[in-house]
């Protein structure tokens, strides 16, 4: 018997709950594939059976997921195949699958009818919207659950900052058996879990009024543990330092993206940890040509100050190489006027997935940052974006020099005549350009994954939960000290 085919929709669904660090899979019923998933973890093995096959010999030693195709109900004995999978599981594995359309009195005894199989229900969710069919997460029955909710408030997107600080990683949180996650704009939905399930509030990037204290404390008083999540200098805002930095103290722990950016965080707030950005997935290897016109690449927001003292030995550059150099912009139309070439194309502000598109195309790019407090605290986002992709790096040491191996995964520059130098360098040897890139996705995909890092992240928040008490009394003391600012102020 050949396992059975499943509809797109309940593969894609049954795919994006796998655990992403998740060593092994058995797919029972139908091979699902593992193309999709090796992008996020290329080192995932996947093994099959059908419903009437035996278990394979190496099930013996258990898996971090089992997935069930939906078929499983049309089976003779549907609780016995629920039942045998589930003993496939590593302790505290996940066992997935997608139930028909069920009726009411099937949803309220969803969990008996797993328990007669030796499951215990952790997530039941429509597949889609109108859809009928229910997406499944168990775990077997003896297992303890921690259940988390973790809620985003976030802002509404602005290139890939959501995508990075918020998105990608709740995508691989929301794999981990018993945790659950909610993202809305601008607002926080409050949940109705019951009580035991941890509550972690993630408010990002907004720019918190000290008036703000009173609702936030009743936000903890809920239950929440509440996080910022902030990526970058508040300096720019003074909006921040003229309400007493309530943006961080208005909670438990602050989250950051680089190590030099926690350390002017820390004296606001009780917690700091840094999370580096990461890439969700390595984009599929591509075959570079060390022929035809090199495409460079630049897109990034306020860089005037940092481009315009390297535009004159462009401008030189882009004479001497004429139809062999052409470009490709994104945002900054100064820049794009300033390249004296017809060879050009420009795209205003878009998607963060056709940001990537556009810079998957080219072959190099160049990443300009002048040495401020400001541009010290970003993270190396745009070198990972670009190694991933296998586009050619010429960089500031500002930020991507730690990052950066000279030579190897990217050149540096520290003036306007190194740049040129090298990039005349990179220009005329294809063959190195091409090894420098292909070098920096394999480091990547050994060190800058999602896959390799987003346990971190849950891990701490267990340990905030672990010293529960004793942030809610610097939380609440920080309250209290905000609040007596506004009743003198009101006073005055």
């Amino acid at each position: 018997m050949s396992p059975t085919p499943i509809t797109n929709l309940a593969q894609r669904e049954l795919i994006r709950l796998i655990p992403r660090d998740a060593a092994t899979v058995m797919e029972v019923g139908a091979e699902l594939g593992a193309d999709m998933f090796q992008a996020w973890n290329r080192s995932t093995r996947f093994a099959a059976t059908n419903f009437a096959g035996s278990i394979p010999p190496a099930a013996e030693h258990g898996y971090d997921c089992v997935t069930v195709a939906e078929g499983f109900a049309r089976t003779e004995h549907p609780l016995e195949v629920l039942r045998a999978a589930g003993r496939m599981l590593n302790s505290g594995a996940p066992l997935i699958t997608v139930m028909p359309r069920l009726n009411g009195g099937m949803k309220d005894r969803l969990r008996d009818f797993l328990a007669e199989a030796d499951l215990k229900l952790d997530l039941a969710r429509p597949l889609a919207e109108g859809d009928g069919r229910y997406l499944v997460r168990t775990v077997a029955r003896e297992t303890p659950l921690r259940s988390v909710l973790i809620q985003n408030m976030i802002l509404r997107p602005a290139g890939g900052v959501n995508d990075k600080r918020v998105y990608e990683p709740s995508d691989f949180l929301a794999t981990i058996p018993g945790v659950h996650v909610v993202t809305a704009i601008n607002q926080a939905v409050w949940q109705p879990f019951p009580p035991g399930v941890l509550r972690v509030l993630i408010i990002q990037r907004r720019l918190v009024p000290r008036t703000d204290a009173s609702s936030l404390r009743q936000s903890a008083r809920r239950g929440y543990l509440m996080i910022t999540e902030f990526d970058d200098h508040p300096s720019r805002w003074p909006f921040i330092a003229e309400n007493d930095y309530a943006t961080f103290r208005c909670a438990h722990a602050v989250q950051t993206s680089t190590e030099l950016l926690a350390h002017e965080l820390a004296p606001y707030t009780a917690e700091v940890a840094v999370f580096d950005n990461q890439m969700a997935s390595l984009p599929p290897e591509r075959q570079l040509s060390s022929t035809g016109p090199v495409t460079l690449f630049f897109g990034a927001f306020n860089r005037q100050v940092e481009w315009a003292p390297l535009m004159p030995v462009l401008q030189e550059i882009i004479a001497t190489y004429g139809d062999r150099l052409q470009f490709q912009v994104i945002h900054d139309r100064d820049f794009f006027l300033a390249l004296p070439t017809r060879l050009k194309s420009f795209t205003d502000m878009c998607p963060y997935d056709r940001y990537l598109e556009i810079m998957a195309g080219c072959d190099l790019t160049f990443l300009p940052l002048s040495d401020t407090l400001f541009n010290r605290c970003k993270s190396d986002l745009k070198f990972i974006e670009c190694a991933a992709h296998q586009v050619a790096v010429l960089a500031s040491p500002v930020v991507y020099g730690p990052s950066a191996v000279e030579g190897q995964t990217a050149l540096l520059f520290r003036s306007a005549e190194e740049f040129g130098e090298k990039l005349r360098f990179l220009l005329n040897n294809p063959a190195q350009r091409i090894a420098m890139a292909d070098r920096a996705r394999e480091w990547v995909a050994n060190t800058r994954l999602q896959v390799q890092h987003y346990r971190k992240r849950y891990n701490w928040y267990l340990s905030l939960a672990a010293r529960r008490p004793t942030l809610d009394a610097i939380f609440y003391s920080q309250m209290d000290a905000l609040e007596a600012k506004n009743r003198h102020a009101r006073s005055d």
